[in-house]
């Protein structure tokens, strides 16, 4: 088997890699093509600056480089940083849904992040954790 000449998404399209789900090529190959609104980083974005983004259209998708390859975020090593950053990709555009989870990234980003700087902010240490899992690390529908 030749590789020489061959990119990543190449390989990705050919390939099933049986130790990645199988979003990981799918995301990839679909952001190559220009059909994913991914934002690469290389660091992790504030839950505020990643609500913005959300409520813009985009997704943060955080691969680590040099000394930032050697931790563990929280649970997480690198790769594993990276391919729940990718999952999160896929479900923002899944089954149509796209359009459903901006509009409620805007609304919370335009309507509800203000009150929850000024009043919300007061209810302690639970509620804050709640508050950035909501704005940065779910995906939402009218469902929810």
């Amino acid at each position: 088997h030749r590789v020489e000449g061959k990119t990543l998404c190449d390989l990705f399209s050919q390939l099933r890699l049986t130790k990645l789900p199988q979003h990981v090529g799918e995301c990839l190959n679909a952001w190559y093509r220009g059909e994913r609104p991914l934002k690469l980083m290389h660091k992790i974005p504030s839950p505020e600056a990643l609500l913005r983004m959300q409520a813009s259209g985009e997704r943060a998708c955080t691969a680590f480089l040099g000394r930032d390859l050697e931790r563990v975020y929280g649970h997480r090593d690198p790769l594993e940083f990276l391919l729940h950053d990718l999952s999160h990709m896929e479900k923002f555009v899944a089954n149509g849904l796209y359009y459903q989870q901006v509009g409620f990234f805007a609304f919370l980003c335009s309507s509800c992040a203000p009150r929850h700087a000024g009043t919300w902010s007061d209810f302690g240490h639970g509620w804050r954790l709640a508050w950035n899992y909501v704005t940065s690390d779910m995906n939402a529908s009218v469902c929810h």
